[in-house]
């Protein structure tokens, strides 16, 4: 995060025009903030920071000193709290950055999102393979059953199934198949 980013959201936050204008209390403190923010999500050195505020790599010591000395005070109350809310709204976005890096090939703008439902629509198809191989005699039975007992209806609705749906129907057909196997064994 830049300094002059930093300098920015403070000025928001404390809706100050320029944090650089005059040594009034409520600017200067706004500036502590701000140097002790930089300090916090910057690798820049005092000298840097100072820079964009007007102030030479001595003022903005005392002032990363300064804000220390102050953090709880009963005046600086509104200062500490714009310092953590902008801290936590920092961490937040170096958490997303960081999300975004490692999910860069989601973000990019050539990312083939057709592409990747294909492969996940084709590994649902070999999942539903591998079922019917293992429950082939099941369904060549059930399949009999309903030559007789035909719902085409529910048939093309359960063959439209994708994803979650899909994995829902199976477990409940798994129920379903167990149960009527216990109640078949029982009669």
């Amino acid at each position: 995060m830049s300094p002059e980013y930093i300098k920015e959201k403070v000025e928001q936050w404390f809706n100050i025009e320029d944090i650089t204008k005059n040594k009034t209390s409520r600017l200067v403190n706004a500036r502590y903030v701000y140097i002790a923010l930089c300090r916090q999500f910057n690798e820049s050195s005092h000298e840097e920071i100072g820079k964009v505020i007007n102030v030479s790599h001595t003022s903005s010591i005392l002032g990363m000193q300064k804000f220390t000395n102050f953090y709880e005070q009963p005046f600086f109350q509104e200062f500490k709290d714009g310092h953590i809310q902008l801290r936590e709204t920092f961490k937040k976005l170096i958490k997303d950055f960081d999300f975004r890096q490692r999910n860069k090939h989601i973000f990019d703008k050539d990312f083939n999102f057709s592409a990747e439902l294909l492969k996940v629509k084709s590994e649902y198809g070999v999942k539903l393979i591998k079922i019917i191989e293992k429950n082939h005699i099941i369904i060549n039975n059930y399949e009999k059953k309903l030559k007789i007992h035909r719902n085409s209806d529910a048939l093309t609705k359960v063959s439209k199934l994708e994803g979650a749906d899909f994995k829902e129907f199976e477990n409940l057909a798994k129920v379903f198949l167990k149960r009527k196997s216990f109640l078949s064994v029982k009669s």
